[in-house]
């Protein structure tokens, strides 16, 4: 009777352990999975950079421009936004492998849907750039208030700014980009929309599809 108990004892043992196995493969498969994910991020204010992991699937940072040096040595986030420009965790921007390549512009055929593996070639790396965080005298005439700081160049042809009778227009370009994130994997970007459902502007929609296994597809 003693071995018959412990015989089952031991076989519920080892069906437990089986689960859990499966259980941890399960998770296993589910950290490797390709996200996509469309995001409205307030990115308004003049001042500050709004900062934002792929890999967290959101904000990690809102600061000031004047704190960028604090943030070139972080590899907690990929892209920040600040109004119209935009920056990433590579080149003058920060210490990570960010980098960005212009996929397709106007014109060019490529959907966001269809785009199945990032390219090989065509990435860039941030720039030093002045940006506008106040806007100094330009009530009067004057010019407005700029800081050091640093962009992307091809992420700044998302978007393109005229003036009409009505004042400024805002014209998105739907281009669509891959970017190589902090730590060298890839996600591929459509900013799709500067105002939010107040038609306030600074409030940028973007979908992204993110690849966290390293490789270059994104299907």
């Amino acid at each position: 009777m003693k071995l018959k108990n412990y015989l089952l004892a031991l076989s519920v043992i080892v069906a437990f352990s089986a689960c859990k196995k499966d259980d941890d493969k399960s998770d296993d498969k589910n950290e490797s999975k390709i996200v996509t994910k469309t995001v409205e991020l307030k990115a308004d204010d003049y001042k500050t950079w709004t900062y934002f992991s792929f890999e967290k699937g959101d904000i990690v940072y809102t600061e000031e421009v004047k704190s960028d040096a604090t943030y070139k040595s972080k590899t907690d986030w990929d892209i920040a936004f600040h109004r119209m420009d935009v920056k990433t965790n590579g080149g003058e921007s920060g210490g990570g492998e960010a980098e960005v390549a212009l996929v397709t512009e106007k014109g060019n055929k490529t959907t966001f849907e269809g785009l199945a593996e990032a390219p090989e070639s065509g990435y860039k790396k941030d720039i030093a750039a002045d940006i506008m965080v106040g806007f100094g005298d330009m009530m009067s005439g004057g010019s407005p208030e700029m800081a050091k700081s640093s962009k992307s160049e091809d992420l700044a042809k998302w978007i393109n700014m005229k003036y009409g009778q009505s004042g400024p227009e805002y014209i998105v370009s739907n281009n669509i980009y891959v970017v190589k994130t902090a730590t060298g994997k890839y996600a591929k970007l459509w900013i799709t929309s500067y105002h939010n459902a107040d038609s306030k502007s600074g409030h940028i929609t973007f979908t992204y599809v993110y690849q966290p296994d390293g490789s270059k597809k994104f299907k």
